[in-house]
């Protein structure tokens, strides 16, 4: 038998796509490249080496760290590397396999024959982006050749040590005239059947209408009819049940080009093609809870939209995001969040039709793609669905929690024409929906366009804000009626813009707690007021107190504790000089981590306060448990304290449960006569407002300070 034959008995696995080699599981593929029996290498369209298996590191003498970025002619002598650079052009050239014979001295200067087959790796786009090459080590095979020449064994010998199985078939007949061990136990045959049979019958034994309809495309047919080997992959019923088979047919000619015989190499890929599913099942599907994620959204939505744009059809696409759901993993773990996701996303599930895509494409963020709706009162019996499924309480570990969800609609074409564009203006809803009060819905509008682009610019203004120095504090005096002199100063930051002019801090310190902005401004808020009042206690103001205040996202920021204590040593304040304004929403996290932290605090002997006492989550049991030194009457109360009697009762019950409880109280906002006088006359000793002074700059507020010091303002005479 001549090199030729050997070629095609060892040939080629036919193309591979380059893109599944680029998924987040290459070390997946690679262990598949390990097993490998045979060498294999990848290459790139220069000629260097991308990558290799286990055997042919064995084979060049090189790891494949030490390959990588090599070409051929850095391993092989110049004929060789030439014949391999000029089967790579042919392989891009073609985009089909090719094979051939060499003689191969290794890196080590071991000389070995080898069959080398040479297949394209293409891009999804169908260009050729690389080759990959298999090595088939034939040194034995030479010798045992030249050993078997005039033996009747040779085919039997060559085939039977093949790890795939092979038959060899006539090409005047049509008919198996030898077929090796493996072929004959992957069918679960004897020679005696298969010898002098169709490859069919063989197949598809008493089957024969299947059998006609697997011939097409078959791959013997389409070896004969082109006159070139073919590949194709099937899955059939074997004896050890359903397998998958890659198989190739090459077609073997006389010299007058007639066809003398086909090579026909059935290679089960069952593992590989098991293995292909699992990497797509990890590249299209959450982990957690085996919906479509926002790869495979993203592509049902770009076929959706092509549909539906040829069939004039509406599209939805809803943005669900559950309401305070960051609460519960911050304390309760993320195994509890995550147990919870489970359970939303299979109420989720009994929501949608089987037409329609429910994915989850990340933290708490679902997104439902609905196809072939007709108004948008079928995305609201969705929507009515969606959130009926969130009301019973869910149950993890022994309890019960109850979410709610908001969620953003976008309609296609209405709302955008790309999946992209549907996805951005449909999560744009969400945060409206949630801005309304949560637990709401909201169709995308064009004003929500105009809103997201103001928040992304106030967003970048307020970075450069912070590296250039636009920020400013400003200090608003404190005053008890008690000694008739002011008792500290509460520090609040401002914003100059340079085209805005000043920002309401209404406006930018929302924003700088969703961006985690709050984190470096809250900081540098701090230092830049500690050194301030440590600078006017050196002054002559020695009993000034600072008060500033903590948004809940820096109190969960880790080592709060530690930069606050930094801070106090870097600026030389005493710690019993400074307050800290804490709101609600942070005592009613109530965790072990919460309670610890502010216990560090009043170790150090810092003070804590609570802001805007009354209108959030007031409670008597977080006033028990955390150690508050003072309470501040919130703005609203004080501003209709005239107008409502009702204000008037909550001031007085503040004021006695604080007194119970021990505590100092201030009131905020206070505005003219009539508030301070009302104040007064129940029984409140500390106020700020701006019928006393309004936030001042640092120097305004010295010098009033300093007046003060002289003479009291006039409504302490």
């Amino acid at each position: 038998m001549d090199n030729q034959f050997l070629e095609q008995v060892f040939s080629a696995s036919g193309p591979l796509c380059l893109q599944r080699m680029q998924c987040p599981e290459l070390g997946f593929l690679q262990s598949i490249l390990d097993a490998m029996p045979n060498p294999v290498v990848l290459k790139a369209r220069d000629g260097s080496y991308l990558g290799c298996n286990q055997e042919m590191e064995k084979w060049a003498g090189m790891s494949r760290q030490e390959l990588l970025g090599k070409s051929p002619l850095d391993i092989f002598g110049r004929s060789l590397a030439d014949l391999c650079l000029e089967n790579d052009r042919k392989v891009f050239d073609s985009g089909k396999p090719c094979s051939y014979g060499a003689r191969i001295t290794s890196f080590q200067g071991c000389e070995k024959e080898a069959l080398v087959f040479k297949a394209p790796l293409y891009q999804l786009d169908g260009t050729v982006a690389g080759v990959v090459t298999t090595l088939v080590d034939v040194s034995d095979l030479k010798t045992s050749q030249r050993q078997l020449q005039e033996s009747g064994e040779f085919w039997k010998t060559i085939l039977d040590e093949m790890s795939d199985a092979v038959a060899i078939i006539d090409g005047a007949t049509r008919k198996i005239i030898s077929a090796n061990k493996v072929f004959l136990r992957q069918f679960g045959v004897s020679a005696n059947q298969v010898l002098g049979g169709f490859c069919h019958d063989i197949v598809f034994p008493g089957e024969r209408d299947q059998a006609r309809a697997w011939q097409n495309p078959c791959p013997l047919n389409e070896a004969i009819v082109t006159g070139r080997a073919t590949l194709m992959e099937h899955q059939l019923s074997l004896p050890d049940g359903q397998r998958w088979l890659e198989v190739s047919t090459t077609p073997i000619k006389d010299e007058g080009g007639n066809l003398k015989y086909l090579v026909h190499v059935c290679r089960d890929v069952t593992a590989r093609k098991k293995a292909e599913r699992e990497i797509e099942r990890l590249a299209c599907f959450d982990q957690l809870t085996d919906l479509p994620n926002r790869t495979l959204l993203l592509d049902r939505l770009h076929q959706a939209i092509s549909l539906a744009g040829r069939d004039e059809r509406m599209l939805a696409v809803l943005f669900l995001d559950l309401d305070h759901f960051k609460k519960i993993n911050d304390s309760l773990g993320y195994s509890v969040g995550d147990s919870m996701l489970q359970a939303i996303a299979q109420r989720l599930r009994q929501c949608v039709r089987a037409s329609d895509t429910l994915s989850r494409i990340g933290g708490d963020d679902f997104v439902v793609l609905l196809n072939s709706i007709h108004s948008e009162n079928d995305v609201l019996s969705v929507v009515r669905h969606l959130q009926e499924a969130l009301v019973p309480p869910v149950r993890v570990g022994g309890q019960e929690f109850h979410l709610d969800a908001s969620i953003g609609i976008s309609l296609f074409p209405h709302d955008g024409d790309k999946a992209q564009d549907l996805l951005r203006t449909a999560e744009l809803a969400m945060h409206e929906a949630k801005n309304a009060g949560r637990n709401n819905y909201k169709f995308f509008s064009s004003q929500m366009n105009s809103e997201a682009f103001e928040r992304l610019r106030m967003e970048v203004d307020l970075r450069r804000a912070l590296r250039e120095d636009e920020l400013f504090v400003v200090y608003q005096p404190q005053l008890d009626l008690t000694t008739r002199r002011v008792c500290g100063v509460e520090a609040l930051v401002r914003w100059h813009h340079p085209q805005l002019g000043v920002v309401s801090p209404a406006r930018f310190i929302p924003l700088a707690e969703e961006t985690g902005l709050i984190l470096p401004l809250g900081e540098w808020v701090l230092r830049e007021a500690c050194s301030q009042i440590r600078a006017w206690q050196k002054a002559g103001l020695n009993d000034l107190r600072l008060g500033v205040n903590l948004s809940p996202v820096q109190f969960r920021q880790a080592g709060l504790v530690a930069t606050v204590r930094d801070i106090l040593a870097e600026t030389g304040l005493a710690a019993s000089s400074l307050e800290l304004e804490l709101t609600e929403s942070v005592l009613m996290e109530k965790g072990r981590a919460v309670k610890d932290s502010l216990d560090e605090f009043k170790t150090l002997g810092i003070r804590l306060s609570l802001d805007d006492f009354g209108t959030g989550y007031s409670s008597l049991s977080y006033l028990k448990y955390f150690p508050i030194d003072r309470i501040k009457i919130a703005q609203e109360f004080v501003r209709d304290l005239l107008a409502d009697s009702n204000h008037v009762e909550i001031v007085k019950a503040i004021l006695a449960m604080a007194a119970s409880f021990k505590f100092d109280v201030i009131a905020e906002g206070v505005e003219n006569r009539d508030q301070f006088d009302m104040l007064v006359a129940l029984g409140c000793r500390e106020m700020q407002g701006y019928y006393f002074a309004r936030p001042l700059i640092a120097k305004e507020c010295f010098h009033l300070l300093q007046e003060w010091i002289a003479e009291p303002p006039g409504p302490l005479r």
